[in-house]
């Protein structure tokens, strides 16, 4: 079972929200969640907002905290969209292990 958390149109640029998507990549997202107040970035509100939501998703489908994970979390930019404009997306998604 997979639960999934999208945020987009972020106003900052992709490159500042990857700087902070790669020091929580390796965790859980309970632990990430305890690491993201002590980031010093301002990505870190933005990355914080959507792991919250992630895993509020997971428990709505009935998955246990202690065994989410991250199996995809990424920052980019959306090329469709018009010049001169950061539009962002975040994605993590939580296979069950049970």
């Amino acid at each position: 079972m997979r639960a999934e958390a999208c945020q987009k149109y972020i106003k900052m640029s992709p490159r500042k929200v990857r700087l902070v998507v790669r020091a929580v990549s390796g965790l859980t997202p309970i632990a990430a969640l305890d690491s993201l107040p002590y980031i010093e970035k301002a990505a870190a509100l933005p990355v914080l907002k959507v792991i919250k939501s992630a895993v509020s998703n997971a428990k709505a489908k009935g998955m246990k905290e202690e065994n989410l994970f991250f199996e995809k979390i990424e920052a980019r930019s959306d090329p469709e969209k018009g010049s001169g404009r950061n539009l962002l997306s975040l994605a993590e998604s939580f296979p069950s292990l049970s």
